[in-house]
């Protein structure tokens, strides 16, 4: 009976070891799992091992149950990692649609974040680089939008041709003047005769391109205009056109131009620079006279004629090229030019006007081209630095006063050709040390080697009776020096 009962209690001894075993495995793994049964199963392996504590073969349980347990531990580990194996789509279908979906909007969202980044910096690149993109945009409302953009308020006219005229400023205030091309559908031709006379708030003038002429005093006294664009449709610049302009600072006249007008720039004392186009075939009287801020200016080779006061009282002209094309230099031309220091005269000029470079007093040396043939009076008149001149023997007359002042001037030979020596030629040459006279000479005007104080000779070419003959005016050589008169010299 007592061997009968054993086997029993062993049998049943050996299943609890096998379910504590089992228990505590699966309680070690799904605690390692984070399980929510982790309570219950530790709970039923005490209890197991509570009751496998009331056997009474503990130390055969343990010596059976310790190779048992390992085998039954390595099935039931095994049996667990199947059933991890088996749990691990059920962990993944549970888990992961969490980490998915906290995952996937991550995941959605980097792409976004880098797409707005790369956006972000796209727009970036594009405002850094707008500036490039749109140079050209901020270049052409410069060239483009002033014909396009017309003023309104200025008075038209409507000519006998169908054309319009630009006759007034009208209701129009606009500091920046654009002239359109058209005018009720019809081109605007001309700007008329001092159609925006005395219009001082004027400050830019933009004239279209269907414009072929600009009045007389047009803009005159516009005192606050600097800038005016000249298209290249205009042929012609009336009288007056820009007078006293003195906010003006420079100006282009296209090569459409033929003519500028008589005081056409006249006391655009603000004006720096002047482009003349080679359309120009005249420069008018008094065109820039009074520009006394202009320092260089080139005369195209389609001149032929600079007028009278043309640039006279241009004191900071420094330089000016004539071209060959040029054959007379007005009267005053060049009168006042205080700070010009030499200039050529081309081979084309036949005559110096009167008074053409007087006053130029730092104008030190010049040289006459063979084909002058007269020397206007006073055309050198006051030219305090000029040391040496050189007057070529085509020249036939010399003017009154035409080198009266200047006072460095230390000799001076006149040609053969020259008849007569005019008034006060060389009145006040106080530097002047000897003359040459020609035999040709008929007459010697009033006062005309007056007071040159440093006179010492005089060279005739002619004989002492045929110097007697000569007509000498009131007080040719009065207070000069003891000089000696040469007869007979042979140059």
């Amino acid at each position: 009976m007592k061997h009968r009962n054993s086997a029993p209690k062993r049998l049943f001894a050996l299943a609890l070891a096998a379910l504590t075993a089992f228990s505590t495995v699966s309680c070690r793994v799904v605690y390692k799992e984070d399980f929510p049964l982790t309570e219950e199963a530790t709970t039923e392996g005490e209890t197991a091992k509570e009751t496998g504590a009331e056997t009474e073969r503990v130390p055969e349980t343990e010596e059976v149950t310790e190779p048992e347990i390992e085998v039954e531990t390595e099935a039931v580990t095994e049996e667990v990692t199947e059933e991890e194996t088996t749990a691990e789509p059920e962990e993944e279908t549970t888990a992961e649609p969490e980490e998915e979906t906290t995952a996937e909007p991550e995941t959605e969202t980097e792409p976004e974040i880098e797409t707005e980044t790369e956006n972000e910096s796209e727009t970036m690149v594009g405002i850094e680089g707008e500036p490039e993109t749109d140079e050209p945009g901020t270049e052409e409302p410069e060239t483009t939008e002033p014909p396009l953009v017309a003023s309104q308020g200025p008075d038209y006219t409507l000519k006998n041709d169908d054309t319009y005229e630009v006759s007034g400023i009208g209701t129009c205030k606009d500091k920046n003047l654009v002239i359109p091309n058209e005018y009720n559908g019809k081109p605007v031709t001309s700007i008329g005769n001092a159609a925006f006379y005395d219009c001082d708030s004027l400050t830019s003038v933009t004239i279209g391109d269907s414009v072929t002429s600009i009045g007389n005093d047009a803009f005159s006294y516009c005192s606050s205009l600097t800038s005016v664009t000249i298209p290249d449709s205009v042929t012609s610049i009336g009288n007056y056109a820009f007078r006293d302009c003195d906010s003006l600072t420079s100006v282009t006249i296209p090569e459409s131009v033929t003519s500028i007008g008589d005081w056409a720039f006249y006391r655009c004392s603000s004006l720096t620079s002047v482009t003349i186009g080679d359309g120009v075939t005249s420069v008018g009287d008094y065109a820039f006279y009074g520009c006394g801020s202009l320092t260089s200016i080139a005369i195209p080779d389609s001149v032929t004629g600079i007028g009278d006061s043309a640039f006279s009282g241009c004191i900071s002209l420094t330089s000016i090229a004539i071209p060959d094309s040029v054959t007379s230099i007005g009267d005053y031309a060049f009168r006042s030019c205080s700070s010009l220091t030499s200039i050529t005269i081309p081979d084309g000029v036949t005559s110096i006007g009167n008074g053409a470079f007087s006053n130029c007093t730092r104008l030190t040396s010049i040289a006459l081209p063979d084909g002058v043939t007269s020397i206007g009076g006073s055309a050198f008149y006051d030219c305090g630095s000029l040391t040496s001149v050189t007057i070529p023997d085509s020249v036939t007359s010399i003017g009154g006063s035409a080198f009266h002042g200047c006072s460095s001037l230390t000799d001076i030979t006149i040609p053969a050709g020259v008849p007569s020596i005019g008034n006060y030629a060389f009145r006040d040459c106080y530097s002047l040390t000897s003359v040459t006279i020609p035999k040709g000479v008929t007459s010697i005007g009033t006062q005309a080697f007056w007071r040159c104080s440093s006179l010492t000779d005089i060279y005739y070419t002619g004989t002492e009776a045929e110097w007697n003959a000569i007509y000498k005016g009131y007080q040719w050589d009065s207070n000069t020096p003891a000089y000696t008169l040469h007869f007979n010299h042979q140059p």
